[in-house]
């Protein structure tokens, strides 16, 4: 995925659902060449990105105050906020679907220990359909699948 450059993009807030692409080319095309348009009008936003820094400057303090009959307010775009890492660990749990009824816990675990330890396994057969959890510490790559049920003999695989 290709990084936005956000000095060459606007944000308008305050358009609607019926806001459209012309509506964005025929207000913002004055100030410099339109790259793209991205529109929100369920949540009430729209983007408009420039070919060069200039034109979205440009854009940004024209004043437009109106697109398609709604009240708006347009702003250059800024950087993201910078986020906060958050200390909370990998996730341990996978969840597999498409296991048959005959899957067992012991073949779960079996299977899946080469991984890591299994420290707890819940089956859950569903129609359709059917899915499983099972809980790892530390995550591990993909595992494969296995044909599920209550019973507790193992079978070979």
């Amino acid at each position: 995925m290709e990084a936005v450059d956000r000095a060459l993009g606007i944000y308008i807030k305050g358009v609607s659902e019926e806001t459209t692409e012309v509506d964005l080319q025929s207000t913002f095309s004055q100030f410099g060449l339109i790259t793209e348009t991205v529109i929100k009008g369920e949540r009430g936003w729209a983007l408009v990105q420039f070919a060069d820094s200039a034109a979205a400057a440009a854009a940004a303090g024209a004043g437009v105050t109106s697109i398609g009959g709604c009240d708006v307010e347009v702003a250059a775009r800024t950087p993201p906020k910078p986020r906060e890492p958050r200390d909370v660990p990998a996730s341990v749990n996978l969840y597999l679907k498409g296991l048959d009824e005959e899957t067992t816990r012991d073949e779960v675990e079996e299977t899946l220990g080469g991984f890591g330890e299994v420290t707890s396994v819940k089956l859950r057969c569903e129609a359709p359909p059917p899915s499983s959890v099972f809980r790892l510490p530390g995550g591990f790559p993909a595992a494969p699948i296995l044909p599920c049920t209550s019973r507790t003999a193992p079978r070979s695989i």
